[in-house]
């Protein structure tokens, strides 16, 4: 179980979203890598099925505690549930 009550609420969720984006921007940067030069920019949208939209302390957490390099222009983490609140990476 992830921890609440000792402000590690993201724990072993921040890790597993950091695992799944990497492995999500891979795949797909190697899937447009032919077409890549057709467009100037590329952004990467997911729909966040792992943590169900972040609350604002865990995407703060999220902020301070990943880092993902990746080659594109923005990745952007999508709300499932409210498709609105939406946060960039």
């Amino acid at each position: 179980m992830g921890g609440y009550s000792d402000q590690e609420s993201g724990g072993w969720l921040l890790s597993e979203m950091e695992t799944n984006i990497r492995h999500c921007a891979s795949e797909k940067s190697r899937k447009v890598a032919k077409v890549r030069h057709k467009y100037g920019q590329w952004w990467l949208p997911l729909v966040d099925n792992i943590g169900y939209g972040l609350d604002d302390f865990d995407r703060e957490m999220f902020r301070d505690q990943v880092s993902i390099e990746h080659d594109w222009d923005k990745i952007i983490l999508i709300d499932p549930h409210e498709p609105t609140r939406s946060f960039e990476i």
